[in-house]
């Protein structure tokens, strides 16, 4: 083997494995974001059922309260707001209703009322 094609399957040998370095690297950071992720959305949820669950007493009020976005993707069932893999216990059985998505991301005045042994919960 001459000098010159030596050089260069020493070049290719090393861009092979920076490239396989650089994916590395950049697969652990889309894991660590992802997990970041959850852990965020998993605290809002856990803030926005803190609140409402305080407010389960009353069968009338009005409450103020940060909506997040994965709420869009969370059901309601039997004293339980499931979302994802994560499941949140509620004080009573709520009904989410879809309105709730629209403004989702912000503060917002939330109405919760009391009837037929279920808890309804719109935006106004």
């Amino acid at each position: 083997m001459d000098k010159h094609a030596q050089i260069s399957l020493e070049f290719l040998i090393y861009l092979a494995i920076s490239a396989i370095s650089l994916l590395f690297i950049l697969s652990i950071y889309i894991e660590g974001t992802s997990e970041l992720n959850s852990s965020v959305n998993n605290a809002y949820l856990g803030s926005f059922v803190s609140a409402i669950n305080s407010n389960m007493n009353y069968y009338e009020s009005n409450v103020q309260l940060y909506v997040p976005k994965s709420i869009c993707n969370c059901t309601s069932s039997n004293e339980y707001l499931s979302c994802a893999y994560e499941k949140f216990k509620l004080y009573g059985n709520l009904s989410i209703t879809k309105e709730i998505c629209l403004n989702s991301g912000s503060i917002e005045t939330m109405d919760l009322y009391y009837s037929n042994g279920k808890y309804m919960l719109y935006s106004d």
